[in-house]
């Protein structure tokens, strides 16, 4: 019984993750990626203000595993790092940032920066610099002008992702007629020994002008359907991406080998050839988190979360050939 509880809490929250949809971001916003996954703002997106990229206070950090908080009276953030050695307090239009590095848990080394520009509220949201506070937290920070994009590489990013679990699309079946429904799995390698797949959230991307969603399901590694599993998928997550999430309290019939996990059904709308990959990305949006995530569940109580920097996802699309019904 302990089990069943601890399954459904978990993957209850991720399954919250499937609802609301997130706008899109304006071209001429720079874009954001923490290890390679594309952070997507809900409603305020980052700028440059005097050659410096300001970002929401959440999101971009929160996907680097740290935490952050807002105090309203005296408009001020402060932002701990996922290992608790870093605190970092900024204040809404003071250009010095305070960080604070622990060497023991009452004693802290002080550093003041004086900032290019100060943190400051637009549009009901508090920005804050991504470079200085990114580089507090010791990771690196890469501008491409020519892609108008910031990539910011965490201490924590693994060499290689290899041997973790890795998630992938398979398509039986690749040669489709106009109005047919044909299948799709996301495929899981690398299982974590003695466990099964009590929950997966899944973004797929697609072409929605020419092939819609049907359904989802959680199965087992042969492809079959676990009846005893709830499911809720949105497919206006977003302009071009479905987010659907499946969980389930039963061992018995539930995937334990490397294999199918998810079944996916889709119908073609005409006789367009079209592409399907899983996404990596990461939505500020409260409750959502990043699109792709794994839960496996072993013995009485112990659940493992897969996300992130833990959970190799292979985003190679898998194409469907359409062609004109006979």
């Amino acid at each position: 019984m302990k089990k069943k509880i601890l399954s459904i809490g978990l993957a209850s929250a991720m399954l919250m993750t499937a609802s609301g949809a997130v706008l899109a971001e304006d071209q001429n916003n720079p874009s954001v990626y923490v290890d390679d996954a594309l952070i997507t703002f809900a409603d305020q997106p980052a700028v440059i203000k005097s050659d410096r990229t300001l970002v929401p206070a959440r999101g971009v950090f929160e996907a680097m595993g740290a935490k952050v908080e807002w105090e309203q009276e005296s408009q001020t953030v402060t932002i701990n790092s996922s290992s608790n050695t870093t605190r970092i307090i900024l204040t809404i239009d003071n250009p010095t940032m305070t960080v604070y590095t622990f060497s023991s848990l009452l004693n802290a080394d002080k550093n003041e920066v004086t900032l290019d520009v100060a943190p400051q509220i637009l549009n009901d949201r508090t920005m804050i610099p991504l470079r200085a506070i990114s580089e507090a937290l010791n990771a690196n920070v890469d501008w491409n002008a020519e892609e108008y994009k910031v990539d910011i590489t965490t201490k924590d990013k693994p060499e290689s992702k290899e041997t973790l679990p890795t998630l992938s699309l398979v398509a039986p079946k690749t040669e489709v007629k106009a109005d047919e429904e044909f299948d799709i799995y996301v495929n899981l390698a690398n299982i974590k020994p003695e466990t099964w797949v009590s929950a997966v959230t899944a973004g797929i991307e697609y072409d929605k002008e020419n092939f819609e969603f049907v359904s989802s399901a959680l199965c087992n590694a042969e492809g079959t359907v676990i009846e005893n599993s709830m499911i809720e998928s949105n497919s206006e997550f977003s302009e071009t991406v479905l987010k659907t999430v499946a969980i389930t309290i039963d061992e018995e019939n539930a995937a334990s080998t490397d294999g199918y996990i998810m079944k996916l059904t889709f119908k073609a709308l005409s006789d367009k050839t079209g592409s399907f990959s899983l996404t990596n990305g990461y939505h500020t949006l409260v409750g959502v988190g990043y699109d792709t995530t794994l839960l496996l569940t072993e013995g009485e109580v112990n659940s493992y979360q897969f996300e992130g920097n833990t959970l190799n996802i292979d985003t190679t699309p898998v194409v469907i050939n359409a062609a004109a019904a006979e």
